[in-house]
């Protein structure tokens, strides 16, 4: 992997970067094709199509994304730093999560304050949609993780057990599990339906930053200031390897569309990048002048992006 463009301008730390909302591969591309070709590791343009009797007939020409050239609109209303925001699947909410104790959800489309989801006693770090759209999760320094509906503000559910505080939320591709990262030193799985806890994963030695699902769900990855990564079973708890090499805390984890890469962000100045399912070290990206505090891939897998404390951002094929 080579940096492929240097983006700066931002005047401070950059910490997260959001995942993709939802599944936006192209048609054809599921998430359970284990076709090596189509692994779409940053960097590969390989393809294969099968023999046929007649050319394919081509499909429409795509209309290609206009980049944003300017500010839409600005959107008003926390009292203090705002640290965290994702869209919904459906791209019509925002939801922003603010160091005053709050999440405020908006339309994105017009910049109109919808609610404010009070409740908290400490600040609010992390936001997460349900991937159907109908369940919102906060994560707070209070400790605690709560459930709302974010097209009415109403607040379902309170997750408590942990003992410090909440640093980051993530929903199972199918909705059915939440999982949180705590400073505690543990990751929890719940079930967002009911709030019930289902189960604790312990094993890390320090705080818990950051937590995250694999594509189809079947693993779980999880980035600690004990400058470790883990990978588990979400289904059962169990510790499947624990990734190590970082010299610093691990601030963040994600998974590629294809969920065979795993990016870990950390302190030490670098990102790497993982067979999550072998737990191998495929390489190490370093440039940044200062700690990484978030990586994403790119909807298609091809690129890899990562937020520092250097006040840039780097794509990454």
């Amino acid at each position: 992997m080579t940096p492929v463009l240097y983006l700066r301008g931002h005047d401070s730390q950059l910490f997260t970067l959001p995942a993709p909302a939802g599944d936006t591969r192209p048609e054809g591309t599921g998430r359970n094709d284990t076709d090596s070709s189509s692994r779409g590791q940053p960097g590969d343009t390989s393809s294969t199509a099968p023999h046929a009797s007649a050319p394919a007939p081509h499909p429409p020409p795509v209309p290609a994304p206009v980049p944003p050239s300017h500010l839409a609109r600005t959107l008003t209303g926390h009292d203090g730093p705002v640290c965290a925001g994702a869209f919904s699947p459906d791209g019509r909410l925002l939801a922003t999560a603010g160091w005053d104790s709050t999440a405020r959800v908006w339309d994105p489309a017009t910049g109109e304050h919808l609610r404010t989801l009070t409740g908290h006693t400490d600040f609010v770090n992390g936001v997460a949609f349900s991937p159907d759209g109908r369940l919102l999760a906060t994560a707070s320094g209070d400790g605690t993780a709560r459930v709302w509906d974010p097209a009415t503000g109403e607040h379902l559910r309170t997750l408590t057990g942990h003992d410090d505080a909440v640093m980051w939320v993530a929903f199972s591709p199918d909705g059915r599990l939440l999982a949180t990262a705590s400073g505690d030193g543990t990751a929890r799985v719940w079930d967002p339906a009911t709030g019930e806890h289902l189960r604790t994963l312990t094993g890390h030695t320090r705080g818990v930053n950051g937590v995250g699902f694999s594509p189809d769900g079947r693993l779980l990855a999880t980035a600690s200031a004990d400058k470790t990564a883990r990978v588990w079973d979400p289904a059962t708890g169990e510790h499947l390897r624990t990734l190590t090499g970082h010299d610093d805390a691990v601030m963040g984890v994600a998974f590629s569309p294809d969920g065979h890469l795993l990016a870990t962000a950390s302190g030490d100045k670098t990102a790497r990048v993982w067979d999550p399912a072998a737990g191998e070290h495929l390489r190490t990206l370093t440039g940044h002048d200062d700690g990484v505090y978030g990586v994403a891939f790119s909807p298609d897998g091809r690129l890899l992006a990562t937020a520092s404390d250097d006040g840039t951002a780097r794509l990454w094929d």
